[in-house]
C-alpha cells in the first residue's frame, strides 16, 4: 500500500524524475508502511480480536433472545 501511495503521489508531481529515483522512492515507500503497520501490529490484532469477540456475544445474545 505504501508503495502504491507513493507511486500515485508521484504521478501527481510528475514522472519526469529518473527511473532509478522513482523505483527508490515506491521501495522506501512500502517499507516506511511496512515498518509502522510492524509497530501498531500488536494494536491491530487487538482491535481484531476484539471485534471477533464481540460478533461471537452478539450472536450468542441473538441465539438467547431468540429461544426466551
Amino acid at each position: 500500500v505504501g508503495g502504491v501511495l507513493t507511486y500515485v503521489s508521484l504521478l501527481r508531481v510528475g514522472m519526469d524524475w529518473p527511473k532509478w529515483l522513482r523505483f527508490g522512492l515506491v521501495i522506501v515507500g512500502g517499507g516506511g508502511l511496512a515498518y509502522v503497520l510492524a509497530k501498531f501490529a500488536d494494536l491491530l490484532w487487538n482491535i481484531i480480536l476484539t471485534l471477533v469477540l464481540l460478533a461471537v456475544l452478539w450472536g450468542i445474545g441473538s441465539w438467547l433472545w431468540k429461544a426466551v
